[in-house]
């Protein structure tokens, strides 16, 4: 059997027990609260431990997904049932929020803690970092190449997990804030609403040219035809679909399990796994696909396989050729004349050459799919039934003595006697009968009765109440497991205020500025990508302003190492950090926003690394971020242009117009325009309007606002001092007012 764990998705029991029938190692799965699918089924105590018994009973693992970011009052709640969550005993932890980390990692052993795919852990240097901070195993970004993720398995031997099947985020997973951003649901809590599923208008030069589509769609992750390479470096092959239902769960895990084991598997399997769910399929990032052909432009929904072609149409009918059987009540689906996802079910059953006749008007050629198997409902019709275990029981009896009670289940041995001293029975010749009815009566167990055994006397008598007392204590021994150690101590924050003070100005530059602006500014910051940042660094340094650099969010390895270079180059004093990768750095470091710094746990372990500026993730209210933050040195973004998604591809159509040099914005139903950038390889989709907090900045007491330079700079300074009641530009107060839905 190979070594790498297939993990499976499991929204609620019924996909558990699917993902566990049909071949999968692990399975993660949420609570209640605190998971990262918050719209999934998800599990309460008394179902997370009824799973972990059963998976560790036949030699299988869960993980519980604690993977949002957590605000003060969430992970004060979170920290109070965890020793619940402990008693259940699960394998592992899935973690977004550094500060629920190091909670977890001070008062807990025996679990292991996992690092989110929500952390963008996009690098070698990220992944070292999170494995030097304590982390057993990291979650690595679906952006990663398997030749990344091979160099570092050799060089770091770090526990990988990757995802290989499943649907895609286009966006870097934890750097999405487009749905925070149009429709305050925030995708790093576990609530995202999907725009990237939306149409967009393209807008060249401010104008719309006529053309729409699903530019942000990604088609489904589908690595089944590479399984074997990729698990030679990834210790854990993890399949997205939390959200998704037993069948599905069946289907994926089952076809995996067959792949990774050497079976063969058929191209009707392989169009089940289709029919199961599929935007269309890409071997994705992982496995170099042409970044283009990751789109799905044509539907974001799910289309299944494709079981035929039109091959006439005429008079509003379609002639469609099959080569796939369809069964009486599948589902197909096709696109019709307009460019409109439409459908149909099928009330008959039809062989493959058969030619079905719709009344619909479709383009001769288009292909057409089964969005929906009966087959698929029917096989796995019984599949999320617990499938019982078999015991045996061994029964010793003598007169005037304890009865004793032996169960055995694989490896697993207790003994059981009882405090009562066994009669001799008068009525009874025989016994057996009777204790085994008695002792058989385990159907609310994981277990069924196979093999038992009487030694000793038989004409005896035991009363039924003393039965079932032994037979409840040995399954429950049975059940018995060392438990992981949790030491729970009061660990609750207190919150010291800040004093009021007079925050002063950071400036982000993009060009040398004129000295009457720079007497309002107390710092410069330049950005990693800007083409002149050495020049500018020099002169603004012989100006007395010491530059703090900005760097990305997302980094490649090379661009990491350029950072470091840069920084030993110019003897940078202070970099804002976004990237795990650049939390190693030999200078002051201040946290930035990307790395979602939402409470005062998370505060408090950059603190204990000598860091001691922070900026807050950007999905905080003011009355949230005055809780979090105490003998800090807070700064807070005041008027800027904000990132909402930063991808790796982006639409055919996009992407040809950016490379014409066009400027670029997608448009939505209700009219906001969001421009599109591409900047070292990655496309950049801002927000519609710029961030300006107003007056919303007299509520926290920040010690350093944070400005861009741009044509609005002089009203923004104006509006400070108090010489303007008003700015004349459109803009955006962002989450400080109205925070994200909790």
């Amino acid at each position: 059997m190979n070594k790498t764990e297939i993990l499976s998705p499991a929204g609620g029991i019924e996909e558990f027990y699917a993902a566990i029938n049909c071949g999968a190692d692990a399975v993660y799965t949420g609570l209640k609260s605190y998971s990262a699918r918050k719209n999934a089924k998800n599990l309460d105590i008394g179902e997370l431990r009824e799973i972990v018994s059963y998976a560790h009973l036949i030699g299988r693992k869960v993980y519980i997904t604690l993977n949002t970011m957590l605000f003060n009052e969430e992970i004060e709640n979170l920290i109070s049932i965890l020793p619940e969550i402990f008693s259940c005993n699960p394998d592992g932890i899935i973690v977004q929020d550094i500060g629920l980390f190091s909670v977890l990692k001070n008062y807990s052993k025996g679990v292991e803690l996992h690092a989110s795919t929500q952390m963008t852990a996009d690098n070698f240097y990220a992944v070292k970092n999170l494995k030097d901070f304590g982390f057993d195993r990291v979650v690595v970004a679906r952006e990663m190449s398997i030749d990344e993720i091979s160099h570092i398995k050799e060089e770091l031997k770090v526990d990988i997990e990757a995802f290989v099947h499943g649907a895609l985020c286009v966006c870097y997973s934890g750097e999405c804030y487009f749905s925070s951003t149009i429709g305050e649901r925030s995708a790093n809590r576990g609530d995202c609403a999907q725009p990237c599923r939306k149409r967009y208008n393209l807008i060249l030069d401010d104008k719309p040219i006529g053309k729409n589509g699903f530019y942000l769609s990604m088609k489904d992750l589908n690595t089944s035809s590479n399984i074997e390479d990729i698990a030679k470096y990834v210790d854990s092959l993890k399949i997205e679909g939390r959200m998704k239902n037993k069948e599905y769960v069946a289907t994926v895990t089952n076809f995996y399990y067959k792949k990774l084991h050497g079976e063969m598997t058929t191209v009707s399997q392989e169009k089940e796994l289709a029919d199961a769910f599929s935007r269309g399929f890409t071997k994705g990032f992982i496995l170099d696909e042409d970044k283009q052909s990751m789109i799905n432009s044509v539907s974001p929904k799910h289309i299944g396989s494709i079981i035929g072609k039109v091959i006439d149409s005429k008079n509003n009918k379609s002639y469609i050729k099959l080569d796939t059987p369809l069964y009486k009540d599948d589902g197909i689906t096709f696109i019709d004349k307009n460019g409109k996802s439409d459908g149909e079910k099928i009330t008959r059953f039809l062989q493959d050459g058969t030619i079905l006749e719709i009344n619909k008007a479709l383009l001769i050629g288009e292909n057409v799919y089964r969005n929906y198997s009966s087959k698929i409902y029917d096989k796995n019709k019984n599949i999320s039934e617990m499938r019982k275990l078999p015991i045996d029981m061994f029964v010793y009896s003598k007169i005037g003595e304890p009865l004793k009670l032996k169960i055995v289940y694989q490896n697993r041995s207790v003994e059981v006697a009882s405090d009562f001293i066994v009669e001799k029975s008068n009525s009874c010749p025989d016994s057996r009968g009777i204790l085994k009815k008695q002792l058989d009566r385990i159907g609310d167990t994981f277990f069924y009765l196979d093999k038992f055994e009487f030694f000793g006397d038989r004409d005896i008598f035991v009363p039924k109440s003393i039965l079932n007392e032994m037979r409840r204590e040995g399954v429950s021994k049975i059940l018995e497991e060392n438990q992981a150690e949790f030491k729970f101590i009061d660990i609750k924050k207190t919150f010291k205020k800040n004093k009021k003070r007079e925050p002063k100005i950071s400036l982000l530059v993009d060009s040398a500025v004129s000295e009457c602006v720079l007497k309002d500014v107390f710092e410069i910051r330049l950005d990693f990508d800007n083409p002149n940042l050495e020049k500018l660094f020099n002169l603004y340094r012989d100006k007395d302003f010491e530059p703090c650099l900005v760097t990305p969010s997302i980094l490649t390895k090379k661009e990491v190492l350029e950072i470091k270079d840069l920084i030993k180059q110019l003897s940078v004093k202070k970099v804002i950090v976004n990237n795990f990768a650049l939390m190693d750095l030999d200078c002051d470091i201040v946290v930035g926003s990307s790395l979602n710094v939402a409470n005062t746990y998370a505060v408090d372990f950059y603190k204990s690394k000598g860091i001691k500026e922070f900026i807050p993730s950007r999905e905080m209210t003011t009355t949230e971020i005055d809780s979090a933050f105490s003998d800090t040195i807070l700064r807070l973004p005041y008027y800027m242009n904000t990132v909402s998604m930063i991808t790796k591809t982006i639409g055919k159509d996009v992407i040809d117009e950016i490379n014409r040099g066009k400027n670029v914005k997608i448009e939505d139903a209700k009219n906001e325009r969001f421009p599109v950038k591409y900047i070292r390889g990655k496309y950049y989709i801002y927000n519609s309007k710029p961030m300006f907090m107003a007056r919303t900045i007299d509520r926290i007491d920040a010690d350093i606002i944070e400005i861009t330079y741009d044509e609005n700079y002089n009203q923004i300074i104006d509006f400070l001092k108090g010489s303007i009641e008003n700015v004349d530009f459109s803009y955006t107060t962002g989450h400080y007012n109205r925070g994200v839905a909790r």
